[in-house]
């Protein structure tokens, strides 16, 4: 859920800044700049997702297998990636042994 969440807001930004610099030549670098700073910000947490399945965060990039790799359930526990971080009982995790 966390990961589609913040999707979802990457989607509105986009929609946003289309809507504000897309039409504008004036604002071309800005509307582009922050076009790859929304890009760079999903393939990570992309890669995020795909190291919470316990796969390779290169495989977000194989076309089919990437994105449906996206829907499956996260990992219990820790992997050969780390722990899981929904574990933890604090921010800190001070609760966990």
């Amino acid at each position: 859920m966390t990961y589609w969440s913040r999707i979802f807001v990457a989607v509105v930004m986009v929609v946003i800044n289309f809507f504000l610099f897309g039409k504008n030549m004036k604002y071309f670098w800005v509307y582009w700049g922050i076009y790859f700073a929304l890009l760079v910000f999903t393939t990570i947490q992309a890669m995020k997702r795909m190291h919470d399945v316990n796969k390779s965060g290169w495989v977000f990039f194989i076309p089919i297998t990437g994105f449906l790799i996206l829907f499956w359930p996260g990992t219990k526990g820790a992997n050969k990636y780390g722990d899981d971080p929904k574990e933890e009982t604090s921010i800190l995790g001070a609760g966990k042994d």
